[in-house]
């Protein structure tokens, strides 16, 4: 029995044998047991030696056509077969790694013997035996089963392999096949060669439980990693380094069905130079989680979009996510200037992300309705005063089409923003509650906007009503703390507005179109030359009570309401602002006070009632007993004058009665009855 091997150093002077070497493989005694190579292309070019079998094809079944791994055709005839287990390294099927050959399609080969062989397996791609080499490719397609694994081969796409416009390139994809695993691949998109393209993300992922793990991709010349009809999906640990679309794109179908990108996760991978974004979630994506990402130096953070057919995201988790210097190389549309950007979105949790360095907005939201906006920190830029395209506000709820509906936008801590650190147009019965905003005069500059707090104000379409905005603190603002410009039917209460550094900022300001509100319990501070309260003439049906509003030296100027304000007849000081009184110089009349000064003082009722005109009544008045004739000393004698006694005694005291009932019924006028 034989109990050698022929050696050969490569795969190529193996299929050279001569037939003096192959009748040594022949036979039932063979003298050799089969063919060690040692390399590929070159001795020790692969991981390590491996052994053929000589096939004997006039006794033995053909095991199949040449594949250049597993099956190997002897020039002179005969087949040599090698039978890997479930696991290949791409080089024993020729993948080279040499930066000059294209390696396309040795890696597909070796991949489709896993399939076809085991129906799945691992496919390894090991360094170059080339210290620096990589491998060339242009497409490769992973079957179902099949883990793609890197360990340590780096794959570069092909120069100048992208040159039609209107062409979709796949380059690494499974186009549906299941259970897909992209493992620590190494891959760059070499974009400055590969510019004509519609499509062409790196790894693309449309398949039940597809997963890319710890990928490194750079330079993709569109996104780099891109889930479609992908449910169960995971992306976990990867790092993106410049795309000219996303770094990473989850795209739903464009149709009412979410479940096509459904129980999917998006975690801990290192985003940057995303020329359009980092993270971009897009038409029907639902039930899908996105946390701890670091996202950073990209158009925008992480962007939610509808397709503009009514197909949009819903039941979205995104949170723990921290973004960083946003749209400051890519400075352009709305679209890719926030931290976080929201289209459209029914049904999802924004929460506990931390937003840094934005060029436009920290999170910008549209068309939202049941979202929580919770716990993110978010800062924007401190040295945007050079350009104020940088920084503009905090948290922007914009509720044009649709309106910001049934939300929650609460507990956030806002930093540093340049115009607004909060402002929300179009709010339907939508909580405001326990954010933290701080502003930064320092990088403040001028604009239509102006420096302040939180501003709620009305859409064309969209007022915004029944509403809570409570327990806010609002610091250091140039105009105005917290600004109610549009808000009506809602509860506005426990607020702290602190404003009280600068100069000309009021602490609340209400605008014409704020109405039918409960305002209370509000501490407002601000500087001596501006206000503390400041009302627009048409805000008088807001509900004031119990606001404290703290004072410093000098002019006592603690609440202005732009309309006709009064001294009423006998001078009153309020106690505070809002307080009510009733006065009765001048006829019975009702006030509110509208500030603390004697004549700040707003009438808030008519005089009295008449026969014409409906008004206050006196419901004070009492009516008097009457003093009856003495008659207790009445004798027979009396009698005989009676004539006498009725004009004395009798008819004053009936007199006296007819007067009591008539000073009666005058009073009923006046205490309790409508005048008609």
């Amino acid at each position: 029995m034989a109990n050698q091997f022929l050696i050969k150093e490569t795969m190529q002077s193996m299929k050279d044998l001569s037939a003096d070497e192959i009748d040594r493989l022949k036979g039932n005694n063979p003298i050799y047991a089969g063919v060690e190579l040692l390399g590929y292309h070159e001795k020790g070019d692969t991981p390590a030696p491996i052994v053929y079998h000589y096939i004997d094809l006039q006794n033995t079944p053909d095991p199949g056509p040449e594949d250049g791994g597993s099956v190997v055709t002897l020039s002179l005839g005969g087949k040599l077969v090698h039978n890997f287990a479930g696991e290949i390294d791409a080089k024993y099927f020729g993948a080279k790694g040499d930066s000059i050959k294209d390696d396309t399609m040795a890696i597909q080969t070796a991949i489709t013997y896993l399939g076809k062989k085991f129906n799945g397996g691992t496919c390894y791609l090991s360094p170059s035996f080339r210290a620096g080499g990589r491998y060339i490719f242009s497409k490769i397609l992973v079957e179902t089963n099949i883990v793609f694994k890197g360990t340590g081969g780096i794959l570069k796409l092909k120069d100048n392999h992208l040159v039609d416009s209107e062409v979709t390139y796949y380059l690494i994809h499974n186009s549906g096949h299941k259970n897909v695993t992209y493992d620590s691949l190494i891959i760059e998109g070499n974009s400055p060669t590969n510019t004509l393209f519609k499509v062409a993300d790196v790894i693309t992922c449309t398949g039940k439980n597809s997963v890319v793990k710890n990928c490194q991709i750079t330079d993709a010349p569109d996104s780099g990693i891109m889930f479609s009809l992908a449910p169960s999906a995971r992306c976990e640990g990867n790092i993106v380094e410049g795309a000219r679309d996303l770094c990473i794109y989850i795209n739903g179908a464009n149709s009412a069905d979410k479940t096509h990108i459904a129980n999917s996760i998006v975690s801990n991978n290192i985003l940057s130079q995303g020329a359009l974004g980092g993270i971009g979630i897009k038409r029907g994506s639902g039930f899908l989680s996105v946390t701890d990402n670091t996202i950073d130096n990209c158009g925008n953070g992480i962007s939610v979009e509808d397709s503009g057919n009514e197909v949009f995201p819903e039941k979205l988790l995104i949170t723990q996510n921290v973004i960083r210097q946003i749209g400051q190389n890519y400075i352009g549309s709305i679209a890719a200037l926030s931290g976080i950007y929201i289209a459209q979105l029914i049904n999802g949790i924004i929460c506990n992300n931390m937003v840094y360095d934005c060029a436009g907005y920290g999170v910008y939201a549209r068309n939202i309705e049941q979202v929580c906006i919770d716990g993110n920190i978010i800062s924007g830029n401190k040295t945007s005063s050079a350009n104020p395209s940088f920084g503009k506000s905090g948290i922007v709820l914009d509720g044009r089409d649709k309106g910001i509906r049934n939300a929650s936008i609460s507990n956030n801590t806002i930093t540093d923003f340049a115009d607004r650190s909060l402002t929300a147009t179009g709010l339907k019965h939508t909580q405001v509650n326990y954010n933290k905003c701080i502003g930064n005069p320092d990088i403040y500059v001028d604009s239509v906007f102006g420096h302040q707090g939180i501003v709620i104000a009305n859409e064309a379409n969209s007022p915004s009503s029944h509403n809570e905005v409570i327990g806010n603190t609002i610091v250091n603002y140039k105009s105005n703390g917290l600004h109610l410009n549009g808000l009506s039917y809602s509860v506005v209460k426990d607020n702290i507005i602190d404003v009280s550094g600068q100069s000309q900022a009021y602490a609340l300001r209400m605008g014409v179109n704020a109405i039918n509100n409960i305002i209370s319990s509000n501490m407002l501070d601000a500087s001596d030359s501006a206000h503390q309260l400041n009302f627009t003439a048409g805000t008088s049906s807001n509900l004031l009570k119990d606001n404290l509003m703290a004072k410093e030296t000098g002019i006592a100027r603690y609440i202005r309401r732009n309309t006709s304000l009064q001294t009423p007849v006998g001078v009153l000081t309020p106690r505070y602002e809002g307080e009510i009184v009733l006065t009765t110089a001048g006829g019975l009349k009702y006030w509110m006070s509208a500030g603390i000064l004697s004549s700040e003082w707003l009438l808030i009722s008519t005089s009295n009632a008449s026969l014409t005109t409906k008004g206050i009544v006196n419901l004070a008045a009492v009516i008097p007993n009457i003093s009856q004739p003495d008659l207790s000393n009445t004798t027979a004698s009396d009698v005989a004058g009676l004539s006498t006694w009725i004009n004395t005694n009798l008819i004053p005291l009936v007199n006296a009665i007819k007067t009591s009932q008539n000073d009666e019924l005058n009073n009923q006028r006046t205490a309790g009855q409508q005048a008609v």
